[in-house]
């Protein structure tokens, strides 16, 4: 009885909380004039939907929370869990991470109370992928291993594929290269498997990023390239920007910074129409290392700010970083050293904060031979000290041997 009552309780807290999540005026006599419920709800699901797809974020998340309204109105549990699951996906496509994770960890309560195990595991998937993105790799891997497990259970191939790409994603960014390739080409196999080129393309652009990473070029160009002829074929303009990103970077990794300027122009271009604000602060960062590299230090300056303005806006703190560092270095390039410490400094409390050693280390050789010019040689050995215990935590031996010599 008293578990009865506690799942009793549980779940009219959550029905309450969903009403105050909605915020929207609902008079039922009023709809039933209208519309019977169940078609209004699945009118309005059917219209944020559609937005979804035309990458208008925002007028997805408002369809789908009057069609949440509309479903707590008719006391359909599953439909309710759907909607939450909708409206947290669009809150995570327009990067306002908190909102998602608010919308989804409610959403996972009710698709479990509803027993909806399909949706259970794409709702895992869609956290894990938040989790990610904020630099919770441990965290989003225990996720994606539930949605994994539960996908096979109940032969979602589709979302099996998707999680599969996305382990190998995480991997990835943990620096685990060879085991991020065998996820990749697991899910490119269950890809192939259901004929799902769109998936197949989202998983050929990431096994470029990884082979990118790993300084092979020529096979990273090659599958971006494939990717980027499935994203064109399918419409698929997010992968497109994506894609394009990705072949910037490796143009910039063969120190080609003209070619990196033109794709990402376009790279940006379709990034700012469709609202992908994290690959534009990405692109933006990219070129802006361009034009740092071709001495053109206000272009880079320009390009870095406006990034680390997104990155904020966004509360990407990896991000905030990255661009704090990139800011520092350029003005380090035109001999502005203390604003180059200033901003370096700043981006050292960011690293330290998410754990970030390897960048860290990049901070340390950085003010040091910010020090070693300014020959403030006592601080810059402190940094060079600091920098060399850094990749020494790490294992970066080639690192440890560049701060030696």
């Amino acid at each position: 009885m008293k578990i009865k009552r506690a799942t009793y309780y549980c779940n009219a807290y959550m029905y309450y909380l969903i009403l105050l999540l909605c915020n929207i005026t609902f008079s039922l006599a009023d709809q039933q004039e209208i519309m019977p419920l169940e078609q209004r709800a699945d009118s309005l699901s059917d219209e944020g939907r559609t937005f979804f797809s035309a990458y208008r974020y925002e007028e997805a998340i408002h369809a789908f929370k009057q069609a949440l309204s509309t479903e707590v109105a008719l006391g359909r549990i599953g439909e309710i869990a759907s909607r939450l699951h909708n409206i947290g996906e669009a809150y995570y496509e327009r990067c306002v991470f908190d909102s998602a994770l608010f919308y989804l960890d409610s959403a996972l309560v009710l698709a479990r109370e509803a027993r909806k195990e399909i949706l259970v595991c794409q709702i895992l998937n869609k956290i894990s992928e938040n989790q990610e993105i904020l630099g919770h790799y441990n965290k989003a891997l225990t996720y994606y291993d539930s949605a994994l497990t539960l996908a096979r259970k109940v032969e979602d191939r589709y979302t099996e594929g998707v999680v599969l790409c996305n382990i190998g994603w995480a991997y990835d960014a943990l620096s685990d290269y060879e085991r991020a390739l065998l996820y990749h080409d697991s899910a490119r196999v269950v890809a192939r498997a259901i004929s799902n080129l769109k998936l197949e393309g989202h998983i050929l652009r990431r096994i470029g990023t990884a082979y990118s990473v790993l300084s092979q070029y020529d096979r990273a160009l090659a599958y971006y390239d494939s990717a980027l002829t499935i994203a064109r074929a399918v419409g698929d303009r997010k992968l497109e920007g994506r894609t394009l990103m990705g072949i910037g970077r490796v143009h910039f990794a063969l120190l080609q910074y003209d070619e990196t300027l033109d794709v990402n122009r376009t790279a940006l271009d379709i990034m700012r129409a469709i609202g992908d604000r994290f690959g534009e602060a990405y692109v933006l960062d990219c070129s802006g290392m361009a034009y740092r590299y071709l001495c053109q230090y206000e272009e880079a300056l320009a390009h870095h700010k406006d990034a680390l303005a997104i990155r904020r806006d966004i509360q990407d703190e990896p991000g905030e970083g990255n661009a704090l560092v990139n800011i520092g270095l350029t003005y380090d390039s035109y001999y502005k050293y203390e604003k180059a410490l200033a901003y370096l400094d700043s981006a050292l409390i960011i690293a330290k904060t998410i754990r970030n050693k390897t960048v860290c280390a990049i901070i340390f050789i950085s003010a040091g031979a910010i020090y070693d010019q300014l020959a403030r040689y006592d601080q810059a050995l402190a940094y060079y000290d600091s920098a060399l215990a850094t990749v020494r935590e790490t294992k970066e031996k080639m690192q440890e041997v560049a701060i030696i010599m």
